[in-house]
């Protein structure tokens, strides 16, 4: 006679339990870290159909709703901002396929204009914010010091430019009298390029750290910029890549040049970006980014972080232990 085997219900094992613990740290870990990892908050690449910006509805990763975009200059014309169908190339950066901003000021006359579009990322929490856009000076402006484009972080949705709009902070790419400059700002003032010029027609880079203290974005303690054209990127993205912990500090290594605003200004008002124009008469802007992260903004592979590293020992683990116990 044959005895049917009983089939009981599967005890947990050692190594069950063993697996079950480590899962859960694992997890533990991940949570615990999480916050930490880099964040994408703001990518506008402008790929929209050419034409007028404005009223267009953004497409843009942490942006909402449509473009409000014009302004009238000192000279009672229109300043412009159109999509244009090709993009900003800039070696060794993001992709950044399709079009890119012209903001042209007719007259050369001083005013100020923009583009602006509501800002739907939160930005709450971050010790650290870092942007990025691709900017072109195609001529020199015509009114001393003015800034020709500029990138404005606002209270309201203005297209034009006035001190109860709120400027909070500011990455700017100007001009005074023939000499083209880069500029930063914290609130209502600039610091500038103090030496050098900028080649019209070239593309740069612009890369902006911002320095938050307080609850929240309460105060923005300091605004530091970084222009790099392409050589100076290249040896940049190799540095920081050899050692991407000190992707960082690297920045002021290898930038043409940089500035820092140490202004107080709150940002917790954040609720809008522009792209403006001043004294013109026209300038090119292409894949602003924003994140918590220098890798947001910049093409560094950021380093795993130590938690990774310890799943990485701890997964190979479980897969042994796995085969183990289905033998």
């Amino acid at each position: 006679m044959t005895t049917a085997k009983t089939k009981h219900p599967r005890c947990i094992s050692v190594s069950d339990r063993a697996k079950a613990k480590l899962l859960a740290v694992g997890v533990l870990l991940l949570s615990a870290v999480s916050p930490a990892f880099s964040v994408l908050l703001i990518d506008e690449e402008f790929n929209y159909s050419s034409g007028s910006l404005n009223g267009a509805a953004t497409n843009a990763t942490g942006l909402s709703g449509n473009y409000s975009a014009g302004g009238v200059l000192s000279n009672g014309s229109n300043a412009t901002f159109t999509i244009q169908a090709s993009s900003l190339l800039f070696a060794g950066h993001f992709a950044s396929a399709g079009g890119s901003l012209r903001a042209a000021n007719a007259g050369g006359n001083f005013g100020e204009a923009a583009a602006g579009a509501a800002v739907s990322a939160t930005l709450a929490g971050n010790p650290l914010l870092y942007a990025s856009t691709i900017m072109k000076l195609n001529t020199a402006g015509q009114y001393f010091d003015d800034w020709v484009v500029e990138q404005r972080f606002n209270t309201a949705a203005l297209n034009s430019f006035s001190t109860s709009s709120g400027r909070n902070i500011v990455s700017a790419f100007g001009s005074g009298g023939s000499a083209r400059k880069g500029g930063v700002s914290s609130d209502s003032s600039e610091v500038t390029q103090g030496t050098g010029s900028l080649n019209a027609g070239t593309n740069y880079l612009l890369v902006t750290r911002y320095a938050i203290t307080g609850g929240g974005l309460n105060t923005v303690d300091s605004a530091t910029l970084f222009a790099f054209d392409e050589t100076a990127y290249g040896n940049y993205l190799t540095a920081a890549n050899n050692n991407p912990s000190n992707a960082d500090a690297l920045l002021a290594t290898h930038a043409l040049f940089s500035l820092t605003d140490g202004d107080d200004r709150a940002l917790s008002n954040f609720g809008f970006l522009q792209f403006s124009i001043g004294g013109g008469p026209t300038g090119d802007y292409d894949a602003f980014r924003m994140g918590t992260e220098v890798s947001d903004v910049v093409k560094v592979v950021p380093e795993p972080s130590s938690v990774a590293l310890t799943l990485m020992g701890i997964f190979p683990f479980l897969r042994r232990a796995r085969r183990k116990a289905s033998v």
